[in-house]
């Protein structure tokens, strides 16, 4: 939560806004509705930020199963390689 909070107050400075944040349960591996909430807002970016569980890798692949077009940024978690594939 630090490192959301974080974020939000330094992008806002810059004049860009988080419009909502959609957590999830440690233990959450079916993120579909997750996705489609995210893919409802009129944004130009998605960022993911949390620990590296089935649900954090499941967003990546439900995000281009569901076609999002913007840009998907995230923590340092997907730099491994398991996540990253």
């Amino acid at each position: 939560m630090k490192e959301f909070n974080y974020l939000k107050n330094e992008f806002e400075k810059t004049g860009v806004k988080i419009v909502s944040d959609v957590p999830l349960a440690m233990t959450q591996t079916d993120v579909r509705n997750e996705v489609v909430k995210l893919k409802s807002e009129d944004t130009d970016a998605v960022i993911v930020l949390g620990m590296t569980t089935q649900g954090y890798i499941n967003i990546f692949r439900e995000l281009h199963q569901q076609g999002y077009k913007g840009q998907v940024i995230a923590d340092s978690g997907l730099t491994n390689p398991p996540v990253f594939r």
